[in-house]
């Protein structure tokens, strides 16, 4: 283990923007100001859970790869201080969630998960949004023709 600060949640809190973000998984506390441009989730998953709140549930969910956990250690500032694990919390399996959806470790009351989106509305919701500006488009034009004439 590399430290055992100790990182209170208002001192989280003050890093909370692209080039200083802090993040709290498994209540550990984590810089993530240099790997922004680099997460394959992009920078914007990073920057809106960069609010102070445990995030262990959204970091369990993706199934981080053994990589990711191993990056994870070297952007490791401290701990909450209510976070008492025995070991570093990124290995896998290390700490499984609770039923209540957080960790069996922190006090914290973690953030709700996100509800899946599996029903497919996304891209379809995307095409119809393009077909109508491009009617919309068209009818512009159009008008603008009949008045021209």
């Amino acid at each position: 283990m590399q430290t055992e600060r100790v990182v209170t949640l208002d001192e989280v809190r003050k890093h909370n923007k692209r080039g200083d973000l802090w993040v709290v998984v498994h209540g550990c506390v984590f810089d993530v100001s240099q790997w922004m441009e680099g997460h394959p989730g992009g920078w914007e998953i990073l920057l809106g859970n960069a609010d102070g709140a445990e995030n262990a549930v959204q970091y369990e969910n993706i199934r981080h790869s053994a990589d990711a956990r191993a990056k994870a250690k070297e952007l490791l500032v401290g701990r909450l201080p209510d976070a008492t694990p025995s070991k570093f919390p990124m290995d896998e399996g290390v700490f499984p969630l609770t039923s209540q959806g957080g960790t069996s470790f922190t006090k914290q009351k973690p953030r709700p998960a996100a509800p899946p989106s599996d029903d497919g509305l996304g891209p379809m919701i995307l095409a119809v949004g393009a077909a109508v500006a491009v009617a919309a488009g068209v009818a512009y034009y159009l008008l603008q023709q009949s008045r021209k004439a």
